[in-house]
């Protein structure tokens, strides 16, 4: 039988190069200097007999033995951590964890400063990680503990043991720099099919609807820009004669910080639900049943929406 190694933290190293596949990367993520990860890396060579990663371009890519240990050790380190938490209790004001939220960009804008704030308040020294990654691959990032929890719009992908949590639901807004020279009136279904607009490549199906609308009305946008991001949208639609259609959430906060006009579109799209996601193998954990409870209490009221 393998023996399995007596220094545990081994195996947490273990988990973060199996994650992060750069040493770099881990390192930051343990708190560890690169040299210090470096020499853990070597002793779980020897430990195992085998190389577990090998350098291809900036990555360290898992050899098949490593990837074989990924489950279980994943399994067991989960196991550890929601036992020291159940003995000794999730303490937010002195815990020190790091928690990985996917969602969208628009949410980088909407959701982390209001729940920065908080946690300055009640966990000073809980930090975020909030990757950029599709959509489509939030489920996979839950299931494989890359990540705590996911906010999105989405639910197909999130199926059998997986929770979900619905925060609020929001309508869809056309936004407009003030002097917009279309819409000195107003906006009405004209108005918004002459205008330019900038559309927005979000992998949200909700998107594609509002094409879908427009087509059956036998109207389409006039698109002068697509981009892939939500942000920066407004420094677009601030400076020039192009418009955007974004959630009312989103609307309302660069109506407040940018100035921008903002108008119900002039016709009928079903509102769009915005969901918390977790996989359950961190459904019991009690640091991820805080960090819920905290994302349900600041977003999951009317006025968050």
């Amino acid at each position: 039988m393998q023996r399995i190694p007596s220094d545990l933290n081994l195996l947490v190293a273990l988990e973060a190069l199996l994650q992060e596949r750069t040493v770099t990367r881990a390192a930051a993520r343990l708190h560890m200097s690169q040299p210090a990860m470096s020499n853990v890396l070597a002793r779980m060579r020897r430990a195992y007999g085998d190389p577990l990663f090998i350098r291809v371009g900036a990555c360290m890519e898992p050899t098949p033995f490593a990837l074989a240990l990924a489950e279980p050790v994943a399994q067991a380190l989960d196991i550890l951590r929601e036992g020291v938490e159940r003995v000794t209790g999730f303490d937010p004001a002195r815990s020190k964890r790091k928690f990985t939220l996917l969602m969208p960009d628009m949410g980088v804008a909407i959701v982390l400063p209001r729940l920065l704030l908080h946690l300055s308040q009640v966990a000073p020294d809980v930090a975020l990680d909030v990757p950029q990654v599709q959509l489509a691959d939030h489920a996979a990032q839950l299931q494989d503990g890359r990540a705590d929890l996911a906010m999105q719009g989405q639910t197909h992908a999130f199926q059998q043991r997986f929770y979900r949590r619905r925060l609020w639901r929001h309508d869809w807004m056309c936004i407009a720099r003030q002097d917009h020279p279309l819409l000195r009136d107003g906006m009405d279904l004209d108005a918004y099919t002459a205008c330019k607009h900038v559309r927005v490549h979000s992998g949200a199906v909700e998107m594609a609807a509002i094409d879908d609308t427009l087509k059956k009305l036998g109207r389409e946008r006039r698109v002068a820009l697509e981009i892939s991001s939500w942000l920066g949208l407004e420094a677009l639609v601030s400076q020039t004669d192009c418009v955007g259609t974004v959630s009312r959430t989103l609307a309302t906060h660069w109506q407040a910080v940018a100035g921008l006009q903002v108008h119900p579109l002039p016709f009928d799209v079903p509102p769009t639900s915005v969901y918390l996601f977790w996989h359950e193998r961190f459904h019991h954990d009690p640091g991820n049943t805080w960090l819920r409870g905290v994302i349900a209490d600041l977003f999951s009221r009317p006025e968050a929406a």
